[in-house]
């Protein structure tokens, strides 16, 4: 295919640090040609890279780039060349039990069921064994249920029927030949001693402050998504109001016609309908009731010293506009926040009484669970075997648990290849249901509580955003179910005195590639992944791009359900960008513990631990209080009535690790 090198200057040309010469232009073409790319998709996997890897010059981003392509060019190759030696036409075997042991390997066991050929979901929900391809254990002659391990398996493993590393579940490829498993990648607050001997505390209930109805979708009209971008404005004007004092006679309709400063709030939109925003192109947009929707184009370069601004953010802008179509921008106001989350004293106090010293620990991983290669999930073995052995408080799992873009949903043609080579046809639904029971057999109804939120990529699920919880329905007849939660897809959970907010739609990346900004040379320079999570919470929002990108599949009418109520104190992102912890606004704890799986290869999990507070601490006491005094200001404390409650305040006290699976 050929490339233009006004694509590839249109493409690049919105990119900081990045030269757009005729050498870089034609080295860009060809890469492009030569990999049957547009200039616009290789300027996407171009800002993936610049932002994984802020260090490297452009020369450097262009070998890594070269390098990737030729190793998925090559993936390709192997992939064609495999397809072209398969059997044809094949025949399918019966789903009888014989099948499915043979499936499963030869250690799990099949409970005898009257009828023949029972459905595979019905038959691993009965099942006991590793994994859904595992050779996890061989048949004793003690019996026909009896089994032994086949590899010796110690400790907390055994007693869970899990695999370790050395488990035969693991299968030839890059997963089974990973040596980085147990790196801890990224350690935030590392000097925080923990005892690595202590229990974590058990929680009785996590709190889900969302709820999303199930909900049609692609029924709404023009005029309904009018209806909720209006509203968006007017509650942002009402932000503006509380944060900065300002009154309705203090607003400005956009494109008043001034020579001194007003005041104008409005949304940020590209002047060009189709296209990437840049600065000469911005357009501010104002209410219908206070501007009648007008639009004027917004310069920001000519006073600003430093701006970050993306299509469809909120802002209030103080500046001058002498012709009525330009106004130019002395002062930039887009960040309003939502309050923070308070917990009344009283609460914290009993807490602490019941709990003691003992942390809080929360797991968290994102989907894909299994690699490209099958439906194995390995991946989700060995993380559920770190949950049955370290036990944490809540564990956090994040979709797609049916990835759609597996190569296998792609082709439509799920199969499982058994021991002697047949093909046994799979549906999308016994495989949801072979993840749901193997979750539930591990946690079993012990100690850790399960939440599950679902991601638009989730084959069997809602596809629009914001997504309802799975269906209860799915959890029926599950062992081990009462440990589980259902969440909507994003959602704020509460557990105990800390509020965390969690979206498995990729937010982070979709401002990545929109955002544009200029930083003020005066000023420590800022990272950028932190800028782009800090969009959410200054927006009160867990999308706020507009429009919005094709993969998100926003259903506006439901905009509700995409609110930040409170400002979580963990902020849970799931993005294909590098792994990150970072502290927004000195109180939110920004987490991306990237994914799972990576394609053929495995990726990471976060492990956060939060510390508990005293009562000295709850209460205030300062350091250097002796015991009795500390005594005399808790028996004050609870006699008084008026509990204003404390904020989480977690940076400080919390550990968090970004470990490789």
């Amino acid at each position: 295919m050929s490339v233009a090198a006004r694509e590839v200057r249109e493409a690049f040309g919105r990119m900081p640090d990045v030269e757009v010469n005729d050498e870089f232009v034609d080295t860009v073409k060809a890469l492009c040609e030569g990999n049957r790319l547009t200039a616009g998709d290789l300027a996407q996997q171009w800002e993936v890279l610049a932002l994984n890897f802020p260090k490297l010059d452009a020369a450097g981003l262009v070998r890594k780039l070269r390098d990737k392509l030729a190793k998925e060019q090559q993936r390709a190759e192997s992939k064609m060349r495999k397809s072209l030696h398969a059997p044809i036409d094949a025949a399918s075997p019966t789903l009888n039990k014989r099948t499915i042991k043979r499936m499963a390997g030869h250690g799990r066991r099949v409970d005898p069921s009257p009828g023949e050929g029972p459905s595979l979901a019905e038959t691993l929900k009965r099942s006991n064994g590793v994994g859904m391809g595992g050779n996890g254990s061989k048949r004793q002659k003690g019996g026909p249920h009896d089994s032994g391990p086949s590899t010796p398996i110690k400790g907390a493993f055994a007693k869970a029927g899990l695999a370790t590393s050395s488990s035969p579940i693991c299968t030839a490829g890059a997963y089974a030949d990973r040596t980085n498993m147990g790196k801890i990648e990224l350690e935030f607050n590392k000097e925080l001693a923990t005892d690595p001997t202590a229990a974590a505390v058990a929680v009785q209930s996590v709190e889900i402050a969302d709820s999303c109805p199930t909900y049609q979708y692609m029924y709404s009209t023009l005029e309904e998504r009018a209806q909720e971008l209006e509203e968006q404005l007017l509650e942002a004007k009402e932000w503006f109001k509380a944060a900065h004092g300002w009154e309705n006679q203090d607003f400005a309709a956009v494109g008043t016609t001034s020579q001194g400063d007003i005041i104008v709030y409005g949304r940020i939109c590209c002047e060009a309908t189709k296209g990437k925003i840049n600065a000469q192109s911005i357009v501010l947009e104002g209410s219908r009731a206070d501007s009648n929707g007008a639009r004027v184009k917004l310069d920001v370069e000519s006073h600003l010293k430093s701006f970050a601004l993306f299509p469809g953010q909120v802002v209030a802008v103080r500046g001058f506009c002498p012709s009525g179509s330009t106004l130019h921008a002395r002062e930039l106001f887009a960040a309003v926040p939502p309050p923070i989350s308070v917990t009344p004293r009283k609460s914290l106090l009993a807490a602490a009484s019941a709990n003691g010293e003992r942390p809080l620990s929360i797991l968290a991983a994102s989907g894909p669970f299994s690699t490209k290669e099958d439906f194995d999930y390995d991946p989700l073995e060995d993380l559920l075997a770190q949950i049955a052995e370290n036990k944490p408080s809540v564990a956090i799992l994040m979709g797609p648990f049916v990835d759609a873009d597996h190569p296998q949903i792609i082709s439509g043609r799920c199969k499982k290849e058994l021991d002697d080579g047949t093909q046994l046809p799979l549906t999308y639904q016994d495989i949801f249901e072979f993840v749901l029971q193997r979750i539930a057999t591990v946690v079993g109804d012990g100690s850790t509580k399960v939440v599950l939120v679902p991601s638009t990529k989730d084959v069997t699920h809602h596809v629009s955003f914001p997504q309802p919880a799975f269906s209860p329905a799915v959890m029926r007849d599950l062992n081990g179910a009462q440990s589980i939660m259902l969440a909507p897809n994003p959602c704020t959970l509460r557990v105990q005195d800390v509020v965390i907010g969690v979206s498995t739609v990729d937010t982070v990346m979709h401002l990545a590639q929109e955002e544009i900004s200029k930083a003020d040379p005066a000023k420590p320079k800022r990272p950028r992944l932190l800028r782009l999570a800090e969009h959410m919470i200054n927006q009160r929002c867990f999308y706020p791009i507009f429009p919005a990108n094709a993969e998100a599949h926003i259903e506006f009418t439901q905009r509700a359900g995409l609110l930040m109520e409170t400002k979580p104190d963990i902020l849970l992102l799931s993005s294909k960008l590098k792994h990150f912890v970072e502290v927004a606004h000195g109180s939110t704890l920004c987490v991306n513990p990237g994914k799972l799986t990576r394609g053929h290869s495995g990726g990471m999990y976060a492990k956060i631990l939060v510390q508990p507070r005293t009562r000295a601490e709850i209460l205030h006491a300062k350091s250097g209080r002796d015991e009795e005094a500390a005594a005399e200001l808790a028996q004050a404390d609870e006699e008084d009535s008026h509990d204003e409650g404390l904020p989480a305040q977690i940076v400080k006290r919390t550990k968090i690790e970004i470990i490789r699976i």
